[in-house]
């Protein structure tokens, strides 16, 4: 009975202490992604973006909150920050640049409409001009011969 006592508060110490150590620099809770998103609200709906300078440092902003994203949402917030970023290369006089960035964007669409929806019930705020709202495809019967 000993040996099983101590070995269970063995490893509970041992959670605990690797709870504290995982945790002690990179928290990703809802408190704190909140709060970045609060700290970095009008960044993230209004970013100026006149200059490359002003771009980088929107990208630099979204990297940031990324970062403090709850694991929940991490995929989501990785593939919005990986659109930003292939946005930021495009060469309007290249059609495949422009198309890439077109892809890109159209397969970060869900991701970004759950980043939106996560972020406006969790911490009531809304990144984005409008609301979260669900979107759907739409489907087209086969046309009769």
């Amino acid at each position: 009975m000993k040996c099983t006592s101590a070995a269970a508060m063995l490893a509970i110490s041992a959670l605990a202490l690797g709870a504290t150590a995982c945790s002690s620099g990179n928290d990703r809770s809802a408190g704190r992604y909140c709060t970045a998103v609060g700290d970095h609200l009008g960044e993230l709906n209004s970013p100026a973006l006149a200059t490359q300078a002003d771009i980088d440092a929107m990208l630099a902003t979204w990297r940031n909150v990324a970062r403090t994203a709850p694991l929940q949402i991490e995929p989501e917030w990785n593939a919005v920050v990986a659109n930003i970023q292939t946005a930021n290369t495009v060469d309007p006089a290249d059609k495949k640049s422009v198309q890439k960035a077109a892809d890109t964007a159209r397969a970060t669409e869900q991701a970004a409409n759950r980043i939106i929806s996560y972020t406006f019930s969790v911490c009531g705020a809304t990144i984005g001009p409008t609301k979260p709202t669900k979107t759907t495809v739409a489907t087209v019967s086969p046309s009769s011969p």
